[in-house]
């Protein structure tokens, strides 16, 4: 079967595919801080940088930084997620986003970002985030998360946004989440940047 607007929904990740931290702002922030004291001594807590640095590997969502935060270091937590927040789209996504909306592709989310990055992003970038008509995020509130590269995270998508059952192609960053999906029957493509995704999306008949 052919990709169309008719029949395809584009399924896409947000963090590094459309959006990806804006190293300029994060550093400002830094900068005017208040809590730079408490940042110093956050630093020399060994055991709880130890927590953080087992959570970065684990790739924790941002809800599990904020609730470790507000529990440990609650004087930081505003700090942590406007630094977390500290986003820029990536140059050419935002042209790609808009033209496959052009096209009438139904435009969906699915990311490991949690219900308050996902708000933020949405006041701050309303012109990407208005295209996307269905979201799947990590609902903080289940246990355990059920987030990517779960099986269970792509079926129930499919089950709670693909009620026409149409195909979808999932665009991701990460290889473990691409693979999972491929699994399931969904084309994904492995995104490396928006020249490359532009590529693949001619090459399937897309745009």
């Amino acid at each position: 079967m052919k990709f169309n607007n008719d029949n395809t929904i584009i399924l896409f990740d947000l963090h590094d595919v459309i959006f990806t931290f804006d190293v300029k702002k994060v550093v400002k922030i830094l900068w005017n801080t208040k809590q730079k004291w408490n940042i110093f001594t956050t630093i020399f807590h060994l055991e709880f940088l130890w927590q953080l640095l087992k959570m970065l590997w684990h790739d924790a969502t941002d809800e599990e930084f904020y609730t470790i935060f507000e529990k440990r270091r609650p004087q930081l937590l505003p700090l942590i997620i406007e630094i977390t927040n500290a986003q820029k789209i990536i140059p050419g996504m935002d042209k790609l986003i808009e033209n496959l909306s052009q096209h009438g592709y139904e435009l969906h989310v699915g990311s490991n970002i949690g219900p308050s990055r996902f708000k933020q992003l949405s006041v701050d970038f309303p012109q990407i985030m208005r295209h996307f008509k269905k979201i799947k995020i990590v609902q903080p509130q289940t246990n355990p998360l059920i987030r990517k590269p779960s099986e269970q995270f792509f079926t129930d998508y499919l089950q709670e946004h693909n009620g026409k059952n149409k195909q979808v192609v999932f665009i991701d960053d990460q290889k473990r989440n691409i693979d999972v999906a491929d699994a399931l029957g969904i084309t994904a493509i492995l995104y490396t940047s928006p020249k490359q995704l532009q590529k693949q999306l001619k090459e399937l008949g897309i745009i």
